[in-house]
């Protein structure tokens, strides 16, 4: 069966999944033009099979069952049914069935088992107390095309394990997992499965994989990918819970990646190994995620590049609507988000975090876009060890939500356009620019507080150089840096700014008249950055301790903004700034306010003492580029 990436098409039939399999029956949606996502596949042309009742099991019937029990090395069989033969040998069990509506009950043990099952029709397998281990081959071999259900008995217990060499092998028939299907495998219940993969992948299907209802599927380890498929894997509901160190968590080998409920944790530690692995696209639209990724990187020979670790890596685009991810990538040059084409942020709370190490042939970041990044709402917290914490290859562009990051280059950059237009944008960069544009810089509206490491490099930095530049025309700016400031590029609407020389230490802005236009608190920040337990409490995004933000520092210390020196670069845009007007700047001064932080940064103070440093004039245009 071939698949040509994940299309909207196919989604329409997964919409048509109960309230029990997948509680979000909008449709999904890009904001990109088709252009970004040439994926217009009908769902004829995939051999995508369904009978119109979807994955939601209580659509189907099954009136009639079997019940087989393994004991050791024997089985017994109870009931039949027209149109079916079961054979068995020892404790190895072979059905061959024509028959609709059937029902297999398993039940039992066995260290030297196994279940194969040819059947013309869709089935249900029912694991009710099931430990069955082969010496053989694959545990569970489906080998119909047709849709099959593992209903997880309430309440029960079940074990499945394969053969580390299997001696049953076929050149017509595929044997690459311990739970192995050639159809539609779709897991529901209330009970719980643990899957050990000794020979291949754990669980596998030439067709798709779905987790519904309260299921808990387990993969305890696997030699190469936790769960494989070729066409997607969805997750509606239930725990999933994967650990291998032979592969990938979930490896998707022609479609797509879906979550909409439930939970699902990974943890991987394979040579360039990925948690979330899909060809097509990634969507998250709900449910909880905890990912983490390691490994060494491995050069591929034919893409003359290397590859590396990631928790979730789409060979086409990422669209995260809802739900909640936290990633933590550790391997060098591992990146927590990765996407070969376009990664869209409308919603939920996610941690994207990179630790690995970087050089010149690879690089660790918190997320990584081969085209475009938007992020619309939700709250978004990235960060790289040792190199840019979000980072496109095209434009990227923030309208809504909160967006935090920390890193040890560009904290956000762009290789074209980045336009920012609304939300709380956080970036702080140790050794470089807290906002970096390789093209234009547009600023229209939201919050934005930029801190950039010592000479040359700055908060917020255009490039000039090849004559692109910043603009201001709305929002709320304050960028500190070492030097080398982007000045704001007139235009039709821009909006009044200052740059002020400054120092590491609270610091308040005033008019003339002596009024408070802003205040910024160095104690609370620097108490925030070495925090041992790493949680930015002043944020909608809770981060785990391991994120080791402890090694950031203050400002004016090693890895704050400006650098160890703490001479500070200071611009500031406000709509409560008025062109011509003289504005001075005050250090070491004491700040009371009734309202949150957003990292140091208040429009609504209360300031005492403090010493008067250096003053500005709010200007909308400037005859330099450059600071």
């Amino acid at each position: 069966m071939k698949f040509k990436y994940l299309t909207i098409c196919l989604c329409v039939a997964l919409s048509s999944c109960a309230q029990s399999c997948n509680t979000d029956d909008d449709e999904p949606s890009a904001s990109f033009s088709a252009s970004h996502d040439s994926d217009t596949t009908s769902p004829s042309e995939i051999g995508y099979d369904d009978d119109g009742t979807g994955d939601d099991i209580s659509n189907s019937t099954f009136s009639k069952s079997i019940v087989i029990t393994y004991s050791g090395s024997s089985v017994s069989v109870e009931g039949q049914a027209d149109s079916v033969s079961i054979s068995v040998a020892q404790a190895d069990v072979v059905i061959r069935s024509s028959a609709s509506e059937m029902e297999y009950i398993l039940r039992g043990e066995s260290s030297d088992g196994s279940l194969k099952v040819y059947s013309d029709a869709k089935y249900k397998l029912t694991l009710d107390g099931l430990s069955l281990a082969s010496q053989k081959g694959a545990a569970i071999n489906n080998q119909s095309k047709k849709k099959l259900f593992i209903n997880l008995a309430s309440g029960s217990v079940n074990t499945l394990a394969d053969a580390s060499a299997y001696t049953e092998l076929s050149d017509s028939e595929d044997l690459k997992a311990c739970l192995f299907s050639e159809g539609q495998l779709i897991f529901c219940g209330s009970g719980s499965l643990s899957v050990s993969g000794n020979y291949k992948h754990a669980i596998c299907s030439d067709d798709y994989v779905a987790v519904a209802e309260q299921a808990v599927v387990s993969v305890t380890s696997s030699v190469k990918d936790a769960i494989h498929a070729n066409d997607y894997v969805a997750i509606y509901g239930g725990r999933t819970s994967l650990s291998t160190s032979g592969s990938d968590g979930i490896d998707v080998d022609a479609g797509y990646f879906l979550i909409s409920g439930g939970e699902l944790t990974v943890s991987t530690s394979a040579v360039a190994a990925k948690a979330v692995k899909a060809a097509g696209n990634v969507w998250v639209r709900g449910g909880t995620l905890s990912l983490t990724a390691s490994g060494a990187p491995e050069y591929d020979s034919s893409e003359r590049d290397y590859k590396c670790a990631s928790c979730i890596s789409a060979d086409s685009s990422i669209f995260i609507s809802a739900g909640q991810i936290t990633a933590i990538a550790t391997g060098a040059g591992a990146k927590a988000l990765k996407a070969d084409v376009n990664i869209e942020v409308s919603g939920g709370t996610h941690s994207l975090i990179a630790k690995g190490s970087s050089n010149s042939s690879y690089s660790a970041k918190g997320v990584k876009a081969n085209q475009d990044i938007v992020i619309s709402s939700g709250s978004v917290y990235a960060f790289s060890a040792s190199s840019e914490g979000i980072e496109s290859k095209g434009k990227l562009t923030i309208s809504g939500g909160v967006v935090e990051v920390e890193a040890s280059d560009d904290a956000i950059n762009s290789a074209s356009t980045l336009a920012i237009s609304g939300g709380e944008v956080y970036a702080h960069s140790t050794s470089n620019d807290g906002i970096d544009s390789n093209g234009d810089l547009l600023i229209s509206g939201g919050t934005i507080v930029a801190y950039g490491s010592s000479d040359p490099e700055c908060g917020i930095d255009a490039n000039d150089e090849e004559n692109y530049h910043l603009y201001i025309t709305g929002g709320t700016v304050f960028s500190i840096g070492g030097s080398n400031l982007s000045y704001p590029y007139s235009t039709t609407g821009s909006q009044p700014y200052v740059i002020l020389s400054a120092s590491a230490a609270n610091l308040a802005l005033k008019s003339s008249s002596g009024s408070i236009v802003c205040a910024w608190d160095f104690s609370q920040y620097s108490t925030l950055q070495t925090t041992a337990s790493g949680a930015l409490t002043n944020s909608a995004v809770s981060t785990p301790a391991s994120t080791n933000k402890a090694g950031f520092g203050g400002p004016g210390g090693q890895g704050g903004p400006g650098g160890s020196s703490g001479s500070l670069i200071l611009l500031f845009s406000s709509p409560s700034l008025t062109s011509g007007s003289s504005y001075v700047l005050y250090s070491g001064v004491s700040i009371s306010s009734s309202e949150s932080l957003f990292h140091g940064l208040t429009t609504s103070a209360t300031v005492s003492s403090g010493s008067q440093i250096s003053t500005s004039t709010a200007a909308t245009s400037s005859s330099s580029g450059r600071w």
